[in-house]
């Protein structure tokens, strides 16, 4: 049977397939200007992993500069991957 494309939900920046046929979502939770995550959430079983990152003002510079967002990013994607291959939850009825 062929899989159906979704549109990804707004801010979800990468997406894994579980076993269970529900999928892991990774987004940036930017929330807060001082402190930042990267969250995976599964959308069969709800568990979630926040990898928390920073960021701030460089003096002499306009903007934010990011600090460790693609170790953050890199460490949601671990847990994503490892949460995907075991979870057997399925994806919740949308009716």
């Amino acid at each position: 049977m062929p899989e159906t494309q979704t549109v990804w939900p707004e801010g979800v920046f990468a997406r894994y397939a579980t076993v269970g046929g529900s999928t892991v979502d990774l987004h940036n939770d930017t929330e807060v200007k001082e402190r930042s995550a990267t969250v995976a959430s599964c959308a069969g079983c709800t568990e979630t992993e926040s990898v928390k990152w920073a960021r701030w003002i460089r003096p002499g510079t306009q903007g934010y500069t990011i600090q460790s967002r693609d170790k953050g990013e890199s460490g949601a994607r671990e847990w994503a991957q490892a949460h995907a291959e075991k979870c057997r939850a399925m994806p919740r009825p949308t009716n």
